[in-house]
This record gives C-alpha cells, sequence and structure tokens, in this order.
C-alpha cells in the first residue's frame, strides 16, 4: 500500500461529510478531490483518504435521508430489517425509477 503525506494538500472547507466514525476533511492531491478521515487515537492507522465521488452532478445521500422519503415506511430511516431496506429501495422517489436498477 502506497503510503502518502497529506499534510500540505490543500483543504476545502467548504465540503462537509456526515457518518459518526471519525473526523472528516475534504482535501485536494493530484488535483482530485479526497475525502480524509481521522480515525480516533490508538487505532492502527489514524487517517485514511478516498477518492471522492460526488464531483460535478453526484451526491452522496445518507440512507436514512433516502428512506425518510417513503411516507408509508413504518420504522423512520434507522430500520435495519433487509425486508425493510428493500422496500424503501423500491418505493424511495429521489432517484428516478430506471436509475434504482
Amino acid at each position: 500500500m502506497e503510503r502518502v503525506d497529506f499534510t500540505f494538500c490543500e483543504v476545502n472547507k467548504f465540503k462537509a461529510y456526515g457518518g459518526a466514525n471519525g473526523n472528516k476533511i475534504n482535501i485536494r492531491y493530484k488535483q482530485k478531490s479526497y475525502m480524509l478521515k481521522f480515525r480516533p487515537e490508538g487505532k492502527r492507522e489514524n487517517r485514511s483518504a478516498c477518492r471522492d465521488f460526488t464531483e460535478g452532478r453526484k451526491r452522496l445521500i445518507e440512507f436514512a435521508q433516502l428512506k425518510n422519503t417513503c411516507i408509508d415506511s413504518g420504522q423512520n430511516g434507522y430500520g435495519t430489517e433487509l425486508s425493510s431496506i428493500m422496500a424503501a429501495i423500491r418505493e424511495q422517489t429521489l432517484l428516478p425509477e430506471q436509475e434504482r436498477k
């Protein structure tokens, strides 16, 4: 695995990420956008980076937000039953039907 020093990368202060698994910032590395994730102290690796695929018109929506668009759902956005998840994927209205497959 290649080790990269992100110390001097440009930080985009206008891009933020959700989720509870560590602090995250957006950086530019080799003219591309990356999410740099910091893990809690004491973990083997204290940070990792992954390419941010939400550039342009693409975006990431947390599943709870998607599921909350299903008016007839009985489990809010945080239900974890497989049948409830599959129903939410079928019923959601944020993604056009031809893109759900």
